[in-house]
């Protein structure tokens, strides 16, 4: 039965362990099974077996390349012989690796291949990643195990880290997705998928997309498809995006389980879409907001809509935890936001093929144990993102490099397979098959796997489990001040951190500024000084390797130098209640006409508008009517909305009377805003020009300019500084002494993140009685 529901109102000598294997260890498999003899079972004969042990939905009775060929990558180049394009290029077969690191794609991988599987597991030493393109998954009777694909914003391109669309038979499984310009993971419009114990996290939020803030993700949905045991964090949205059919009106249905999930640190949405679904469960799913996340949406599950793809859609939502809401975890339905009509089920929509269902709160520590691409190890990245969901920590990031980067990834050297069968010949001996007969990789006993697909379920961890590290000093969202004006400044900044080993000991801290190493220590206290600290805002890591070479990062701590020089007659104030403290300064000695600096830099944080203001101002009193001019030379693009200008205010208190004429990154590019607060404790209003950024480019430098006539004010900007183009006016209850200058917030959202804006200012010129 249904109801229509309506709306309510590294270090380089550290060693590197090789590959271990013992049948089922670590992967819920029974005992060891005998060798299989040298007959093959005919198709028709054929036992029916999961994909491997532990696959489960609708995607488990996928056979990938049982019983072809093998092919063994033996380079981390993009294409040619023995590449990883090369191996997936063809069909029937298995690919294993005899090398690990990092594969640098010159393009778009497609896995065109049919019934091919690719065994990430292999890779001797720490494992493959896949960077600077997407992964696309082409062929159909597909599996993909352990591997990492992190793209990158390096090659600009605007893509998924992986995806896969109109195909069937196909199950993703320990992958670790991450670094993405687009969605992270976008696996929809298939037939008979299983995505599993599948890390999806770290979109790239203001990177190079062209709508700007996008880091989101993923587009998930088909028919007969199930998502279990998946960690998705630290994305602003679609986590996931459940969608129906393409732009095209292309026909997919929508049969989805979405079942055992982990979400974390959402921002402005959880989930949402569903048109027209045939039925979506979302059942003992675990919802832990983070420090990005919205407080409006902290208790939100879904969000059904309606649009040209399609109407209400069927919904049964069940057995999730949202963390912080007993009402919502009592009473699913209290999560299900959103202003349209959707079909409530009674029961669960049924698909071909379940999950062994975990209570939420058991998925929760069964993920994070188990997600990613943790053969052959966790690495430091996967690591560090897991243990900042234990934690609460971590944030959304505008590029790799905040958190690092890239990390190396070791490899060792391949274990001896002498006739080529994807199998080692230490693993044929010791289960009584013959390292000279390739033959007996693919013979099938009555189990229904090959000897090959045997030795890949038997593969286990290596090393010890990822230590523990984090940094003590700074702290987030340090402050530190250059008392030079001189350009090229720049000041010793020391990082501090503590780490811990778990079942081995620290052999080294590596401190990264961004992805450049500042140093190492190899002993406690860990701690490295970067004599050198240029202005701006930096990214710090530490990340602890212990003496097997399993390696964690630390969530990276945000640190701002910043100008703090004498601006003669300006003064720098924070206005209210700012989370970071704000700062300005000259850049050069070079004076302007007025005698003042030529060039200041403003950093500040908070919100301007709504019914208080909390910004960095850099001020003059002006009496009488006036004008003041600037020119914008340099914006810093850390998050959408954050407002840099000119400012005139009736008083220093936060809730004056105002008017701010400021940039703003809107979509894919500047806009202006003219915002104003008319009377005091009045909520702003604000007009824009342009409405979108691609109507009218606006790119610094570029020039602003206040007027003050009586209580009128006038906003202006300016390619040239000679031809104006009016943005705004309005009526603001100033006294004769007004006070004006520079401001800059940080666009202060309702989470617990603090963004810091930050502009230079040139040739600012205050002319009293214009």
């Amino acid at each position: 039965m249904t109801n229509l529901q309506q709306p309510p109102s590294s270090d380089s000598s550290l060693s590197v362990t090789r590959r271990t294997f013992s049948i089922g260890a670590a992967l819920g498999v029974g005992a060891a099974l005998a060798p299989v003899g040298l007959q093959t079972a005919q198709a028709d004969d054929a036992v029916r077996v999961p994909a491997f042990p532990g696959a489960e939905g609708c995607g488990r009775w996928v056979t990938g390349g049982r019983g072809g060929s093998v092919y063994v990558v033996t380079t981390l180049a993009d294409s040619g012989p023995g590449s990883l394009r090369d191996a997936v290029s063809a069909s029937n077969r298995t690919v294993v690796f005899a090398v690990s690191g990092t594969i640098e794609l010159a393009s778009r991988l497609d896995i065109k291949g049919s019934n091919v599987t690719v065994a990430g597991q292999t890779a001797p030493g720490d494992g493959i990643c896949i960077a600077g393109y997407p992964t696309r998954v082409a062929g159909s009777n597909v599996v993909v195990r352990y591997l990492r694909c992190r793209m990158g914003d390096v090659t600009g391109v605007e893509e998924d880290a992986m995806w896969a669309r109109r195909t069937q038979d196909v199950v993703i499984d320990h992958c670790s997705l991450t670094w993405s310009t687009d969605e992270a993971l976008s696996v929809y419009e298939n037939v008979n998928v299983t995505v599993q114990w599948c890390l999806v996290a770290e979109s790239l939020t203001m990177s190079v997309n062209h709508k700007g803030r996008h880091g989101y993700g993923g587009i998930w949905g088909g028919d007969n498809v199930t998502y279990h045991h998946n960690l998705i964090a630290h994305h602003t949205n679609r986590n996931p995006r459940f969608a129906p059919r393409a732009d095209s009106g292309v026909d997919a249905p929508l049969l989805v389980d979405h079942r055992n999930n982990v979400i974390y640190n959402w921002g402005f949405n959880s989930s949402y879409g569903g048109e027209s679904s045939d039925g979506i469960n979302m059942i003992g799913n675990y919802y832990r907001p983070g420090p990005n996340t919205l407080t409006e949406v902290e208790g939100r599950i879904v969000e059904p809509v309606i649009t040209n793809l399609g109407g209400p859609g069927d919904w049964f939502v069940d057995g999730n935890v949202v963390e912080g809401f007993p009402d919502v975890t009592a009473d699913n339905w209290l999560g299900v936001h959103g202003d349209v009509p959707y079909i409530r089920l009674d029961a669960p929509a049924t698909l071909s093929d379940g999950v062994e269902t975990d209570d939420a709160a058991v998925a929760l520590d069964r993920v994070l144990d188990g997600v990613g691409a943790i053969l052959p190890r966790r690495d430091a990245v996967d690591a560090r993102i897991v243990a900042d969901v234990r934690a609460g920590r971590g944030r959304h990031i505008n590029s790799q490099s905040e958190v690092g980067g890239w990390p190396e990834l070791h490899s060792a050297p391949a274990l001896l397979d002498t006739d080529g069968d994807g199998i080692p010949d230490e693993w044929e001996i010791a289960h009584g098959l013959d390292p000279f007969d390739p033959s007996d990789g693919s013979a099938v006993g009555d189990d229904g796997y090959t000897n090959l697909e045997r030795y890949l379920n038997s593969i286990t961890a290596i090393g010890a489990p990822n230590p523990e590290v984090r940094i003590v000093s700074p702290v987030l969202d340090s402050v530190v001040r250059l008392r030079s004006a001189d350009p090229g400044a720049t000041t010793a900044l020391t990082v501090r951190a503590v780490a811990r080993g778990q079942g081995a000991r620290i052999a080294a801290v590596e401190v990264r500024a961004g992805d450049r190493l500042l140093g190492t220590a190899s002993a406690p206290p860990y701690a490295v000084t970067w004599a050198d600290a240029p202005e701006g805002t930096h990214y710090v890591t530490a990340t602890a390797i212990d003496a097997t070479g399993s390696a964690t990062g630390s969530s990276a701590i945000a640190v701002h130098v910043v100008r703090g020089t004498d601006l003669g007659p300006w003064r720098s104030h924070d206005l209210g209640g700012v989370p970071i403290r704000g700062a300005a300064g000259a850049v050069g000695a070079e004076l302007g006409a007025d005698g003042t600096p030529r060039t200041i830099a403003v950093r500040g944080s908070g919100s301007i508008g709504g019914t208080a203001d909390t910004c960095q101002f850099v001020y003059r009193e002006l009496v009488g009517d006036g004008e003041l001019v600037t020119r914008v030379d340099s914006y810093r693009k850390a998050y959408p909305e954050l407002l840099g200008g000119l400012m005139i205010r009736r008083g220093l208190g936060p809730s004056a009377p105002s008017a701010t004429l400021a940039l703003t990154w809107v979509g894919n590019g500047l806009v202006s805003r003219v915002v104003t607060r008319a009377t005091e404790r009045a909520a702003a209003e604000w007009t824009q020009f342009p409405a979108r950024a691609e109507e009218y480019p606006i790119a610094a430098p570029y020039w602003l300019r206040l007027r003050r006539t009586g209580t009128l004010v006038a906003g202006a900007i300016s390619a040239d500084g000679v031809t104006w183009h009016d943005v705004g006016t309005a009526e603001i209850a100033l006294a004769e002494k007004a006070y004006v200058g520079l401001a800059v917030d940080g666009h202060q959202e309702a989470n617990e993140i603090h963004n810091y804006g930050g502009l230079t200012f040139s040739e600012t010129a205050l002319t009293a009685g214009a």
